[in-house]
Protein backbone atom coordinates (compact mmCIF):
# COMPACT_ATOMS: atom_id res chain seq x y z
CA UNK A 1 0.00 0.00 0.00
CA UNK A 2 2.72 2.48 0.98
CA UNK A 3 4.72 1.54 -2.11
CA UNK A 4 1.71 2.26 -4.32
CA UNK A 5 1.13 5.65 -2.70
CA UNK A 6 4.82 6.49 -2.96
CA UNK A 7 4.92 5.55 -6.63
CA UNK A 8 1.82 7.65 -7.29
CA UNK A 9 3.41 10.70 -5.64
CA UNK A 10 6.65 10.30 -7.61
CA UNK A 11 4.81 9.85 -10.91
CA UNK A 12 2.59 12.85 -10.21
CA UNK A 13 5.59 15.08 -9.51
CA UNK A 14 7.25 13.83 -12.70
CA UNK A 15 4.07 14.52 -14.64
CA UNK A 16 3.86 18.08 -13.31
CA UNK A 17 7.51 18.80 -14.10
CA UNK A 18 7.14 17.38 -17.60
CA UNK A 19 4.00 19.39 -18.24
CA UNK A 20 5.60 22.63 -17.03
CA UNK A 21 8.63 22.21 -19.30
CA UNK A 22 7.01 20.73 -22.41
CA UNK A 23 6.05 23.22 -25.17
CA UNK A 24 2.73 21.43 -25.78
CA UNK A 25 1.84 19.77 -22.44
CA UNK A 26 -1.05 17.42 -21.78
CA UNK A 27 -2.12 19.76 -18.95
CA UNK A 28 -1.38 23.43 -19.38
CA UNK A 29 -0.74 24.57 -15.82
CA UNK A 30 -0.80 28.18 -16.99
CA UNK A 31 -4.59 27.80 -16.96
CA UNK A 32 -4.50 27.78 -13.17
CA UNK A 33 -3.45 31.43 -13.28
CA UNK A 34 -7.05 32.18 -14.25
CA UNK A 35 -8.84 32.53 -10.93
CA UNK A 36 -12.26 31.36 -12.05
CA UNK A 37 -10.78 28.20 -13.57
CA UNK A 38 -8.83 27.35 -10.43
CA UNK A 39 -11.68 27.98 -7.99
CA UNK A 40 -14.16 26.09 -10.16
CA UNK A 41 -11.71 23.20 -10.46
CA UNK A 42 -11.35 23.00 -6.69
CA UNK A 43 -15.12 23.11 -6.30
CA UNK A 44 -15.60 20.39 -8.90
CA UNK A 45 -12.99 18.19 -7.24
CA UNK A 46 -14.48 18.55 -3.75
CA UNK A 47 -18.07 18.15 -4.88
CA UNK A 48 -17.17 15.03 -6.87
CA UNK A 49 -15.76 13.43 -3.71
CA UNK A 50 -19.09 13.89 -1.95
CA UNK A 51 -21.31 13.15 -4.94
CA UNK A 52 -19.78 9.86 -6.04
CA UNK A 53 -19.35 8.54 -2.51
CA UNK A 54 -23.00 9.37 -1.81
CA UNK A 55 -24.11 7.68 -5.02
CA UNK A 56 -22.41 4.40 -4.11
CA UNK A 57 -23.11 4.71 -0.40
CA UNK A 58 -26.86 5.01 -0.94
CA UNK A 59 -26.98 1.82 -3.00
CA UNK A 60 -24.88 -0.04 -0.43
CA UNK A 61 -27.20 1.18 2.30
CA UNK A 62 -30.34 0.08 0.47
CA UNK A 63 -28.94 -3.38 -0.22
CA UNK A 64 -26.89 -3.91 2.94
CA UNK A 65 -29.03 -2.35 5.68
CA UNK A 66 -32.53 -2.27 4.26
CA UNK A 67 -31.86 -5.54 2.38
CA UNK A 68 -33.50 -4.49 -0.87
CA UNK A 69 -32.73 -6.46 -4.01
CA UNK A 70 -30.35 -4.91 -6.49
CA UNK A 71 -33.24 -4.12 -8.84
CA UNK A 72 -35.32 -2.47 -6.11
CA UNK A 73 -32.30 -0.57 -4.81
CA UNK A 74 -31.63 0.76 -8.30
CA UNK A 75 -35.25 1.85 -8.64
CA UNK A 76 -35.20 3.45 -5.19
CA UNK A 77 -32.07 5.44 -6.03
CA UNK A 78 -33.42 6.62 -9.41
CA UNK A 79 -35.34 9.77 -8.28
CA UNK A 80 -32.08 11.53 -7.37
CA UNK A 81 -30.47 11.24 -10.84
CA UNK A 82 -33.80 12.11 -12.48
CA UNK A 83 -34.01 15.28 -10.38
CA UNK A 84 -30.43 16.14 -11.35
CA UNK A 85 -31.15 15.65 -15.06
CA UNK A 86 -34.27 17.81 -14.89
CA UNK A 87 -32.59 20.60 -12.94
CA UNK A 88 -29.35 20.82 -14.96
CA UNK A 89 -30.85 22.70 -17.97
CA UNK A 90 -32.66 25.07 -15.62
CA UNK A 91 -29.42 25.67 -13.74
CA UNK A 92 -27.65 26.52 -16.99
CA UNK A 93 -30.21 29.14 -17.92
CA UNK A 94 -30.18 30.64 -14.43
CA UNK A 95 -26.38 30.73 -14.42
CA UNK A 96 -26.40 32.66 -17.70
CA UNK A 97 -28.71 35.23 -16.12
CA UNK A 98 -27.53 35.48 -12.53
CA UNK A 99 -24.00 34.05 -12.61
CA UNK A 100 -22.55 30.69 -11.63
CA UNK A 101 -22.07 31.56 -7.97
CA UNK A 102 -25.79 32.20 -7.55
CA UNK A 103 -26.41 28.60 -8.69
CA UNK A 104 -23.48 26.80 -7.06
CA UNK A 105 -24.28 28.11 -3.58
CA UNK A 106 -27.88 26.85 -3.31
CA UNK A 107 -26.85 23.66 -5.10
CA UNK A 108 -24.21 22.76 -2.55
CA UNK A 109 -26.52 23.78 0.30
CA UNK A 110 -29.28 21.46 -0.94
CA UNK A 111 -26.81 18.61 -1.39
CA UNK A 112 -25.50 19.16 2.14
CA UNK A 113 -29.03 19.16 3.57
CA UNK A 114 -29.79 15.91 1.76
CA UNK A 115 -26.71 14.20 3.17
CA UNK A 116 -27.48 15.49 6.66
CA UNK A 117 -31.05 14.22 6.36
CA UNK A 118 -29.73 10.74 5.64
CA UNK A 119 -27.24 10.95 8.49
CA UNK A 120 -29.79 12.10 11.07
CA UNK A 121 -33.05 10.37 10.16
CA UNK A 122 -32.25 6.97 8.66
CA UNK A 123 -32.57 3.86 10.80
CA UNK A 124 -32.44 0.14 10.16
CA UNK A 125 -36.24 0.21 9.74
CA UNK A 126 -37.32 0.94 6.18
CA UNK A 127 -38.91 4.34 5.60
CA UNK A 128 -38.38 5.13 1.95
CA UNK A 129 -41.09 7.74 1.35
CA UNK A 130 -40.64 9.57 4.65
CA UNK A 131 -36.83 9.61 4.83
CA UNK A 132 -34.86 8.34 1.86
CA UNK A 133 -36.90 9.83 -0.99
CA UNK A 134 -36.82 13.45 0.29
CA UNK A 135 -33.07 13.19 0.89
CA UNK A 136 -32.52 11.71 -2.57
CA UNK A 137 -34.46 14.55 -4.18
CA UNK A 138 -32.51 17.16 -2.23
CA UNK A 139 -29.15 15.71 -3.23
CA UNK A 140 -30.30 15.21 -6.82
CA UNK A 141 -31.40 18.82 -7.18
CA UNK A 142 -28.13 19.88 -5.55
CA UNK A 143 -26.12 17.88 -8.10
CA UNK A 144 -28.19 19.28 -10.98
CA UNK A 145 -27.38 22.81 -9.87
CA UNK A 146 -23.80 22.49 -8.66
CA UNK A 147 -21.96 20.50 -11.32
CA UNK A 148 -23.20 22.62 -14.28
CA UNK A 149 -22.41 25.80 -12.34
CA UNK A 150 -18.84 24.77 -11.59
CA UNK A 151 -18.38 23.40 -15.11
CA UNK A 152 -19.58 26.64 -16.69
CA UNK A 153 -17.50 28.77 -14.34
CA UNK A 154 -14.39 26.75 -15.13
CA UNK A 155 -14.40 27.58 -18.84
CA UNK A 156 -16.10 30.99 -18.83
CA UNK A 157 -12.87 33.00 -18.98
CA UNK A 158 -10.60 30.59 -20.85
CA UNK A 159 -8.93 31.65 -24.09
CA UNK A 160 -10.65 30.01 -27.07
CA UNK A 161 -7.57 27.94 -27.89
CA UNK A 162 -7.55 26.46 -24.37
CA UNK A 163 -11.27 25.70 -24.12
CA UNK A 164 -10.97 21.97 -24.86
CA UNK A 165 -7.95 21.62 -22.56
CA UNK A 166 -9.84 23.33 -19.76
CA UNK A 167 -12.79 20.97 -20.13
CA UNK A 168 -10.41 18.00 -20.07
CA UNK A 169 -8.67 19.20 -16.91
CA UNK A 170 -12.00 19.86 -15.16
CA UNK A 171 -13.26 16.41 -16.15
CA UNK A 172 -10.05 14.88 -14.87
CA UNK A 173 -10.44 16.63 -11.52
CA UNK A 174 -13.99 15.31 -11.30
CA UNK A 175 -12.85 11.74 -11.95
CA UNK A 176 -10.01 11.98 -9.44
CA UNK A 177 -12.52 13.25 -6.90
CA UNK A 178 -14.74 10.26 -7.67
CA UNK A 179 -11.88 7.83 -7.03
CA UNK A 180 -10.96 9.48 -3.75
CA UNK A 181 -14.58 9.67 -2.63
CA UNK A 182 -15.30 6.01 -3.32
CA UNK A 183 -12.04 4.90 -1.70
CA UNK A 184 -12.84 6.98 1.37
CA UNK A 185 -16.35 5.57 1.55
CA UNK A 186 -15.10 2.00 1.45
CA UNK A 187 -12.60 2.81 4.19
CA UNK A 188 -15.35 4.22 6.41
CA UNK A 189 -17.75 1.32 5.80
CA UNK A 190 -15.29 -1.57 5.83
CA UNK A 191 -15.44 -4.03 8.71
CA UNK A 192 -18.85 -2.97 10.03
CA UNK A 193 -21.83 -5.28 9.78
CA UNK A 194 -25.13 -5.85 11.50
CA UNK A 195 -26.21 -3.13 13.91
CA UNK A 196 -22.89 -1.29 13.57
CA UNK A 197 -23.41 -0.84 9.83
CA UNK A 198 -26.02 1.89 10.24
CA UNK A 199 -23.61 3.89 12.41
CA UNK A 200 -20.96 3.60 9.71
CA UNK A 201 -23.35 4.95 7.11
CA UNK A 202 -24.26 7.83 9.41
CA UNK A 203 -20.57 8.71 9.72
CA UNK A 204 -20.13 8.47 5.96
CA UNK A 205 -23.07 10.79 5.28
CA UNK A 206 -21.76 13.28 7.83
CA UNK A 207 -18.36 13.27 6.14
CA UNK A 208 -20.05 13.75 2.77
CA UNK A 209 -21.97 16.73 4.16
CA UNK A 210 -18.72 18.20 5.48
CA UNK A 211 -17.04 17.86 2.08
CA UNK A 212 -20.06 19.47 0.44
CA UNK A 213 -19.63 22.43 2.78
CA UNK A 214 -16.05 22.81 1.53
CA UNK A 215 -17.42 22.84 -2.00
CA UNK A 216 -19.85 25.52 -0.82
CA UNK A 217 -16.89 27.69 0.17
CA UNK A 218 -15.50 27.25 -3.35
CA UNK A 219 -18.87 28.32 -4.73
CA UNK A 220 -18.82 31.44 -2.59
CA UNK A 221 -15.26 32.18 -3.73
CA UNK A 222 -16.27 32.09 -7.40
CA UNK A 223 -17.36 35.71 -7.30
CA UNK A 224 -19.09 37.31 -10.22
CA UNK A 225 -17.67 35.85 -13.43
CA UNK A 226 -17.95 38.02 -16.49
CA UNK A 227 -17.08 36.20 -19.70
CA UNK A 228 -16.31 39.52 -21.49
CA UNK A 229 -12.99 39.55 -23.32
CA UNK A 230 -11.31 36.27 -22.47
CA UNK A 231 -7.73 36.34 -21.19
CA UNK A 232 -5.31 35.59 -23.98
CA UNK A 233 -7.89 35.99 -26.72
CA UNK A 234 -6.58 37.65 -29.83
CA UNK A 235 -8.05 41.07 -30.39
CA UNK A 236 -9.81 41.72 -33.67
CA UNK A 237 -7.53 43.45 -36.16
CA UNK A 238 -8.21 47.10 -36.73
CA UNK A 239 -9.65 48.19 -40.03
CA UNK A 240 -7.09 49.60 -42.43
CA UNK A 241 -7.35 53.33 -42.94
CA UNK A 242 -7.46 54.34 -46.59
CA UNK A 243 -6.38 57.79 -47.62
CA UNK A 244 -9.09 60.03 -48.95
CA UNK A 245 -9.17 60.60 -52.70
CA UNK A 246 -9.21 64.01 -54.20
Amino acid sequence: MLATVGAAVVLFVAFVLRSVRHPVPVVDFALFRIRSFTVAGIGTFLFAIGFFSLLLGNVLFLTGVWHLSVVLAGAAATPGPIAAALCAPVAGRLADRFGQRAIAIPGTVLFTLGALTLAVTTTAARNYVGVFLPAALLTGIGVGFTLPAFGSAGVAQLPPARFATGIGVTSGLRQIGAVIGIAGLIAVLSGHRGGAAIDSFHRAWLLIAGIALLALLAGIALGRIRPGPRPGATAAPARPVHPAHD
